[in-house]
């Protein structure tokens, strides 16, 4: 039985990482902002024989992350596999973009992100394995108009990933894999 965490539990893509996962009887602890959507995940996740728990909050709140990552810890005692799957995206002219979609997007793609592996990362170093999957988009490799600042979000996390690839390579923490999963359209969201 794994211990997996998943950010962005509650729907789309990582609901159905758990769901996918849930028929192998693993461990998980899902994380959202939405409660409602996240308890009937962890419903779905344990009529397919799982155990799963679930955290609300914030995902680049470091206080948020600091408290839902001891809670998983807490419960689950150990981390086998982190998917820093929470995302949030706005679509227009760039000019059109407020502060604070802007804001929401690099806190939650890339700040969100960069929280989880700061805090998971060593813990997989000290049991020396574990496996980290990122939710990217096609959009981080290469733009498209209407999606500049979302693109921006997902340019950084592919770098922040390739970067830890090598850290981990160099450092020879190779029982550690650091994955990223690019998603091709918004309709698979």
């Amino acid at each position: 039985m794994k211990k997996i965490i998943i950010t962005g539990g509650s729907s789309g893509i990582g609901r159905a990482i758990a769901l996918e996962m849930a028929q192998d009887k693993h461990q998980f602890f899902l994380i959202a902002r939405n409660e409602t959507k996240l308890n009937t995940v962890k419903k779905e996740v344990e009529s397919l024989g799982s155990v799963a728990s679930i955290g609300i909050g914030d995902v680049g709140n470091e206080k948020d992350a600091e408290r839902l990552s001891n809670e998983a810890l807490s419960l689950m005692k150990k981390v086998d596999v982190l998917i820093a799957n929470a995302g949030v995206g706005y679509f227009g002219n760039l000019e059109d973009a407020s502060i604070s979609e802007f804001d929401e997007q690099f806190n939650t793609n890339v700040r969100g992100v960069f929280l989880w592996l700061r805090r998971i990362l060593p813990l997989m170093k000290a049991q020396n394995s574990g496996q980290i999957i990122v939710t990217s988009s096609n959009l981080g490799l290469r733009t498209s108009a209407r999606a500049s600042i979302y693109s921006a979000t997902k340019h950084a996390v592919q770098a922040m990933v390739w970067s830890l690839r090598e850290e981990l390579q160099s450092e020879l923490q190779r029982s550690i894999l650091a994955l990223l999963r690019r998603h091709g359209s918004m309709g698979e969201m």
